[in-house]
């Protein structure tokens, strides 16, 4: 009897933690073998790609810049589009001026990010 009950704890403790070891999010967390979090940082990150175009118009009211841009290789051929952009981006935006960045997908919006500008009259 008491070599089952031994037998029976250090299955219990062997269990235990290989479970919290298949945890991809660490120590503190008690998911164990059906652990979701690597499944949900993954699906957080944000995928990027490169863009590159000329900024034809500024929508100030939709936070938006109209862009004609290069192909996006894998993404989209090269056309011109509305992308949301934060305020900031808007304020530095000028007609004419080139214009490259990262685009992502935001709640079902393109958004550009990290966007550098070169004036209309440098190019």
């Amino acid at each position: 009897m008491r070599s089952t009950l031994l037998s029976l704890l250090t299955l219990l403790v062997v269990t235990a933690s290989s479970a919290f070891a298949a945890c991809a999010c660490g120590d503190d967390c008690a998911c164990g073998e059906n652990c979701t979090c690597e499944e949900i940082s993954t699906e957080s990150a944000e995928v990027t790609h490169p863009l590159q175009g000329v900024v034809k118009s500024i929508m100030t009211e939709r936070g938006m810049l109209l862009i004609k841009h290069e192909e996006i290789p894998g993404v989209m051929g090269a056309m011109t589009m509305a992308f949301q952009v934060d305020a900031a981006t808007l304020t530095a935006a000028e007609k004419g001026a080139a214009v490259s960045g990262l685009l992502v997908k935001r709640e079902g919006k393109f958004w550009l990010i990290e966007v550098k500008f070169t004036p209309a009259e440098a190019k």
